[in-house]
């Protein structure tokens, strides 16, 4: 039971705070960067290898992690536009690399509206 609740958390409805959503941003980035450093180090690379991202491999996987974190946040994004009481349509701005990234900064980092 306690797990179809936090499955629901997860879903694009209801509300998501300032503090919420950067607690989201930062678990979900913060469990992807563990999860790149230990298949790393279980593939046998060297620290120094790692943090350098020297080696394709470690990059492409990387991407495809980072990619999977990404993914797993757009539900909070829409809900933090439904904090904000902005159309969820803004959601296609996370689609555009370095524009995505820039603006769901500033929303992230405006109060809530009520």
């Amino acid at each position: 039971m306690q797990l179809i609740l936090k499955i629901k958390k997860l879903g694009f409805k209801g509300r998501l705070n300032r503090a919420k959503f950067w607690q989201l941003v930062s678990a979900s980035y913060g469990l992807a960067l563990i999860c790149l450093i230990l298949l790393a180090l279980q593939a046998g690379y060297s620290w120094s290898a790692i943090f350098a991202i020297q080696l394709p491999t470690l990059r492409l996987t990387g991407r495809v992690i980072f990619m999977i974190a990404w993914c797993g946040l757009l539900g909070a994004k829409i809900r933090r536009l439904n904090d904000l009481k902005l159309s969820h349509w803004l959601i296609g701005l996370d689609f555009i690399p370095v524009v995505g990234a820039l603006v769901f900064t500033i929303f992230g980092c405006l109060p809530s509206k009520k």
